[in-house]
């Protein structure tokens, strides 16, 4: 009897380590060449094992997979991760394929891996009624595949019940195959619903923009547009002996104008864009009319190490101010980059004193209220790695793809290895974030047709906000992150491709914090083990207490 109650609080300790590892299923819809050489569907199957680990992801596929299954299937983990705010670092995920295809279809299985993987990470049942198709995209878009009819016969004749297809694939128009209901759906909280039976978390409400932001972003509104009227003042006053040409007055005046009309409205950021571009317009036309540029150079060089020795200078204490200090910085980077020639262009030198100008403007955001973090130096080059990492991977994706289109990602990369190697780690963070941030664009893009952009921007722009709404939520609001969304707002109709650019940015600028600890008092405990522990101290207590009876039994 005393053996057998040994053996129930061993096996009680052992429970833990038992039950620490978690396994799931998840069907993938597949397309492949049949023997006639038309595409034919099929159901190929992914397992997930989730261990304890260092945040490792492990592929076993056969038949052997593409490159590309391999990056989505990073990616896919990734938002996972972010959808459900869980750290996992302290996982390694062993994912397994197993197909009778001769192609398991790379990016079409990623918003399935993205279900899998957050349904084991939450302890959340899948129906087994229900199948997958769509690539995973950042913010947790699922974005369009091919071969979607016969993806969805594959899933009808394997006895599903429900298809769920990405809704950017439907081009207006509807899809449905006898005997399988198919459902369009935008993103993975969308299909998380399907599969569970359960509404997933909402972010309800409206973006609460601080009164701080409004009022330092109105100032630095007014303070691009009155110089950009003061200039239009100058130049319309001298336009009989200057000769500057009637259209490019009318065109930065366009700016101009459209500056004022938006500032007006409260869109402080997009005016401040624009009013900017109509000075750097006339400013460029104006220094090209002028043959001493080295000594205006010299003098806007000088401003400009000014400045940037007061940057150094500050500590940063908040997300503002560190996002504060990218932007500051990045302009008297590049402005002290375009006067540092011998003889710098008129050209050159226009673009670095309204850098110059736009650096002193963004430099009133240093000190607004604002939750605390820790951003000492060896959190900064952590974060710096960790998005370097992020953003070289997504590249080397859309590579797969469309290399030709990837030259402006890939010098955001390079310059943000630059700065790492420069050991300006926020600006190398800053850099990285655009780099990835414009390799999300080219792959969320892929398969999208053009008369889908607007619609696919509408979808990044709702993701966007519902990022912005849970950061305030933690009592964090990010400058830049709104000011981008703002941005992309008003390039809607008017330019929908460069919107979804800042729509990107956004997306990639919105949870910086995630990178840094808050500041104050925090137990080094992971409360996902709290149960293990106390089951252990129990058990152990239980034990001791067992062995102590029997020894004192002995004595008496």
């Amino acid at each position: 009897m005393n053996r057998q109650i040994l053996l129930v609080f061993f096996v009680v300790l052992l429970l833990p380590s038992l039950s620490s590892a978690q396994s799931g299923h998840i069907p993938l819809l597949t397309v492949a060449e049949g023997d006639g050489n038309e595409t034919v569907g099929g159901v190929a199957d992914l397992y997930l094992e989730i261990k304890p680990g260092t945040g490792k992801v492990f592929i076993d596929s056969f038949p052997l997979t593409k490159l590309d299954t391999q990056i989505s299937t990073r990616f896919a983990k990734k938002v996972a991760c972010d959808f459900l705010k869980k750290d996992c670092d302290k996982y390694d995920f062993f994912y397994q394929i197993r197909s009778k295809s001769t192609i398991v279809g790379g990016p079409s299985a990623g918003a399935a891996i993205t279900v899998l993987t957050i349904s084991l990470l939450g302890n959340m049942d899948l129906s087994e009624n229900v199948v997958i198709t769509g690539t995973i995209n950042s913010g947790g878009l699922v974005g369009p595949v091919a071969g979607i009819p016969e993806k969805l016969v594959a899933a009808r004749d394997q006895g599903y019940g429900v298809a769920l297809i990405p809704s950017l694939s439907l081009k207006n128009k509807s899809l449905s195959v006898p005997g399988i209901e198919v459902v369009p759906i935008s993103n993975i909280k969308e299909a998380m619903s399907v599969f569970t039976g359960k509404t997933m978390r909402e972010e309800s409400g409206e973006i609460v923009v601080p009164e701080s932001y409004t009022t330092t972003m109105k100032e630095l509104a007014e303070d691009l547009c009155s110089k950009a009227s003061r200039i239009f003042e100058l130049r319309w006053d001298g336009i009989a002996l200057n000769g500057t040409p009637y259209a490019l007055l009318n065109n930065s005046l366009d700016y101009y104008v459209r500056g004022e009309d938006e500032k007006e409205l409260g869109h402080y950021y997009t005016a401040a864009s624009l009013c900017y571009t109509s000075n750097l317009r006339l400013r460029t036309y104006e220094y090209l009319e002028i043959n001493d540029t080295v000594s205006r150079s010299a003098k806007i060089r000088e401003a400009l190490l000014d400045l940037d020795k007061r940057l150094e200078e500050r500590e940063l204490e908040t997300l503002t101010d560190l996002e504060a200090y990218m932007i500051v910085k990045e302009r008297v980077v590049e402005a002290l980059n375009f006067i540092s020639l011998p003889e710098p262009s008129g050209v050159d030198t226009a673009f670095a004193l309204e850098r110059y100008s736009t650096a002193l403007s963004w430099s009133k955001f240093f000190g607004l209220p604002g939750k605390k973090l820790v951003l000492d130096k060896s959190t900064l080059e952590k974060g710096c790695i960790e998005k370097l990492t992020e953003a070289e991977e997504r590249i080397n994706y859309a590579a797969l793809y469309l290399p030709l289109y990837l030259d402006s990602a890939k010098e955001e990369l390079r310059y943000g290895y630059y700065e790492f190697e420069q050991g300006r780690h926020e600006l190398c963070l800053f850099r990285a974030s655009k780099a990835k941030a414009e390799a999300d664009l080219i792959i969320s893009s892929l398969t999208v047709s053009s008369d889908q952009i607007e619609k696919l921007l509408d979808a990044k722009l709702e993701l966007a906000e519902e990022v912005i709404i849970d950061q305030q939520k933690k009592g964090v609001f990010p400058i830049l992150g709104y000011s981008y969304l703002e941005y992309a707002r008003y390039l809607r109709d008017t330019d929908p491709f460069s919107g979804l650019t800042f729509a990107e940015y956004a997306l990639e600028l919105s949870h910086l914090d995630v990178y840094f600890p808050k500041r104050g008092f925090s137990l080094p405990w992971d409360f996902e083990w709290a149960g293990v522990f106390l089951i252990g101290a129990v058990s152990g207590l239980l034990i001791g207490l067992f062995l102590g009876f029997r020894i004192k039994r002995g004595r008496v």
